[in-house]
């Protein structure tokens, strides 16, 4: 008997979100069912599985996935990204067209033409079901990274893939979302790189590739930006043993910096100075950790009690000294058992060694809501490449890093289906963890061989999922941000949490985020757990608890992006719902609140207090992306102001906005006219008749109503060109004037000195205005020439 037991996340919480005013023993009756029926499917016995006596349950949810998971990553509509290489031959879903439009016959060519298969595949989680998707470069040993916005940045492959950059924006299964090849690309090829998302804004770093040892960074800050060399590939690069320092470990630092870890060694890197900042001592013990001998590796949970400034990292298994070598021989050296923890942070560095309960490799390290680190697949021998690994592992493990040194590790229960290489583990929202892929072979092979193609798709259910938890489960998740952030919330601000709980809340409720990976060989890219602190968590009398949490502080503690927050009462976690981390007020888009609409007028002559004024305000917002610019006439061109990626009109705190304005300045109204200078002209001299030369005279005339002519001064400013906050080669100032004489008639005759030198005016076009007692002119061009008499 085989049953799978699929639902889709949230119908739950839609329902009893409709009925919250049913009385606390229906809602308990309700959440009871829920899960009973959910576990179903873990307890019948399911093909695939095994009767272990390890905690936890397995479930088969398809016999094909149609493609092997060589890459799987979750997207926060709760689908999940399967996808492996280009070149492998025919996969499990033959296409009728290419995607170049050209017919797959039954010809042999065809049918043994890879691009008359899909090699990638959407599954939706809800429904259970899968997507062909297009894919048109090789993404054969690829990296990817989740962007803020929830597009996965995918780099580099094989072949026509290798300096490729592809996206996949997630829509919830729309049949238009797909993947695109992007019109940048890297420098060097990367085929098993590693790549991680940074603090800055939407940042990605790549780092290595076969026989490359630089990295780079997508997109480029500048147009010539290339890669970077990294020496420190080179110096842990093993040639006779296919490398042992492909896809590095990286984790990213909660100052911003980078844990880089390749073969046994390890360093802190400052990758906007380029700079080692130290190197930490060698993991213990004889093999390699990473590709081929593949280990794995994740950072253990960030925590706020800290102040998220303690960060460390665990290293586990990976292969024997000589494995893959040995491999191509046909000799299978045991893996490696040991495990390194080390804290990665301030001044002291040691690793600290335990011990798996078997040698493994070819495994995926995943953090669990609860803090636990689940470790599954892989195999026990060998290294990794075609047909390299023997003895499959399969029983995942669990490691509960805050137990005593001894009791940290539990063998949970196995399954009879092997995951070798190419074989993929990720967390779902609903506790789950999704489990595909296997195929040590360079094309599909489904029998006469030790580890045939697999292309079962199962889910592995921990145990705390078990229905004797389930009066202890928080349940209907809800998550509120402030008023003027609806989408999101930011750093260090405070966001709502409401729950239901069928019983009193221990004193061990918790909040985590969990930021989900990029799986492929071993490594989960970009994973991340935080532990959030609640600043107050109140339960009422109906089994509601309504808490108050705070975001992490930084991008450098939790890059932008979306996470998955699970409340966690007593180890038992409810179903995570997603959460968004926008970016900080220097981020790219939407980072900014409360438009200040009053202009400030600053007197830089008067008294200290009395220097400031507010001046009249506007209706219309000016943000991110606005700008302002003095005009001739003494007004203020405003324009501008688009906190977003696109043109956006509705549905928005602060929509694109294209009205152009005009500020008047309190100089130009109307009962400041008869003192302000009119019919400004400028008269060079006899031999420089376009402009004026350095300390040159020039003369000027205007027309002034008044007789005083005490107060006159005469300013030269130099436009500016306007963009984000700055008016690059702005300039005023104030010329000397040697002579002013006013006729009977109002006509006024001065003769000025030009600036001495391009020092302190470069020469060019400027706005010359006649100011009487504070009251501008009407501004007209006038030009200062360069020492060859001509401007720049």
């Amino acid at each position: 008997m085989e049953i799978t037991c699929i639902f889709p996340e949230g119908t739950l919480h839609s329902h009893m979100a409709r009925h919250n005013h049913f009385p606390i023993v229906i809602n308990s009756i309700i959440a009871a069912l829920f899960f009973t029926l959910y576990c179903i499917g873990c307890t019948a016995a399911v093909k695939g599985s095994s009767n272990g006596d390890g905690k936890g349950q397995w479930q088969l949810l398809l016999e094909n996935t149609e493609v092997v998971a060589m890459h799987m990553a979750l997207t926060h509509h709760n689908t999940v990204l399967i996808f492996d290489q280009t070149e492998a031959g025919p996969s499990g879903h033959r296409l009728r067209r290419r995607y170049n439009g050209t017919r797959c016959t039954n010809m042999r060519r065809d049918v043994e033409d890879s691009s008359c298969y899909a090699h990638s595949v959407e599954y939706n989680i809800s429904s259970n079901k899968l997507r062909p998707l297009k894919l048109s470069s090789d993404t054969w040993c690829s990296s990817g990274s989740f962007l803020s916005n929830g597009t996965l940045l995918q780099t580099g492959g094989h072949g026509s893939g290798a300096q490729g950059v592809r996206n996949f924006s997630p829509c919830g299964g729309n049949i238009k979302c797909d993947w695109r090849e992007s019109k940048l690309s890297l420098t060097n090829d990367r085929w098993y790189a590693s790549s991680l998302l940074l603090a800055d804004e939407d940042r990605v770093i790549v780092v290595g590739g076969r026989r490359v040892f630089t990295y780079e960074f997508i997109p480029k800050l500048y147009t010539n930006e290339g890669s970077f060399d990294f020496p420190f590939l080179r110096n842990t690069y093993q040639r006779r043993e296919g490398g042992n320092n492909l896809y590095p470990f990286l984790h990213l630092c909660p100052n911003g910096r980078l844990f880089i870890f390749a073969n046994r060694d390890s360093i802190l890197f400052n990758y906007r100075e380029n700079r080692v900042v130290k190197h930490y001592p060698r993991i213990p013990g004889d093999g390699s950790r990473n590709y081929p001998s593949s280990g794995s590796s994740a950072i253990l949970p960030l925590d706020y009690t800290n102040n998220f400034t303690k960060a460390e990292v665990m290293v586990c298994g990976g292969a024997a000294f000589g494995a893959y070598r040995a491999a191509r021989e046909g000799r299978y050296l045991k893996g490696l058992s040991s495990c390194g923890r080390m804290v990665i942070t301030g001044n002291k560095h040691k690793w600290n060694m335990e011990f798996m309960p078997g040698p493994r490799l070819l495994c995926d390290m995943l953090l669990l809501p609860t803090g636990d680190v689940l470790i599954i697949n892989g195999a026990k021998n060998g290294a990794a490449g075609w047909n390299y690994a023997r003895n499959a592992s399969h029983e995942p493990y669990l490691y509960r890093p805050k137990k005593t040194l001894g009791r940290r590790f539990s063998v949970l229960k196995s399954t009879r289906i092997p995951r070798v290489y190419h074989s993929s583990a990720i967390l779902l929202p609903d506790g789950r963890v999704l489990v595909a892929g296997s195929n040590p072979h360079n094309r599909y092979i489904f029998e006469n061989v030790d580890f045939p193609t697999e292309l079962r798709l199962q889910a592995f259910v921990p145990d705390y999922m078990d229905s004797r938890h389930h009066r202890f489960r928080p349940t209907n998740v809800t998550i509120r941000y402030g008023h003027n952030d609806r989408y999101g919330v930011r750093y260090g601000r405070e966001f709502n949490v409401s729950f239901w709980l069928g019983t009193e809340p221990s004193n061990a409720v918790e909040f985590t985020a969990y930021a989900p990976p990029f799986a492929s060989h071993s490594i989960s890219m970009n994973q991340r757990l935080l532990k959030l602190r609640s600043k107050s968590l109140v339960r009422d009398v109906h089994g509601w608890v309504a808490a108050v949490l705070e975001a992490p502080p930084s991008s450098s503690v939790a890059p932008a992006g979306y996470y998955m927050l699970t409340v966690v009462n007593g180890g038992i976690p409810s179903l995570s719902q997603w959460m968004k981390i926008l970016q900080n007020s220097g981020g790219r888009w939407n980072n900014a609140i409360n438009a200040s609409l009053e202009p400030y007028l600053y007197h830089p002559r008067k008294a200290l207090s009395r220097r400031f004024s507010v001046l009249k305000a506007t209706r219309i917002p000016r943000m991110y992306h606005s700008s302002a610019a003095i005009l001739p006439d003494g007004r203020v061109l405003v324009a501008g102001s688009n906190p977003h990626d696109r043109y956006i009109f509705e549905k928005v705190a602060y929509p694109t906005e294209l009205s152009l304005q005009a500020f008047v300045p309190p100089y130009m109204v109307g009962q400041h006219h008869q003192s302000r200078p009119t019919n400004v002209t400028v008269h060079y001299g006899k031999y420089d008749s376009n402009g004026v030369r350095y300390g040159g005279e020039f003369n000027v005339r205007f027309w002034l109503g008044t007789n005083s002519t005490k107060s006159v001064e005469f300013t030269a400013y130099a436009p500016p060109f306007t963009s984000h906050s700055i008016s690059m080669n702005q300039r005023l100032l104030r010329l000397r004037c040697k002579s002013l004489v006013r006729d009977q008639d109002g006509w006024v005759a001065a003769v000025l000195e030009a600036p001495p030198s391009p020092s302190i005016a470069p020469a060019g076009y400027y706005m010359l205005t006649v100011v009487n007692g504070g009251i501008p002119s009407v501004s007209q061009w006038m030009r200062i020439l360069n020492t060859s008499g001509n401007a720049s």
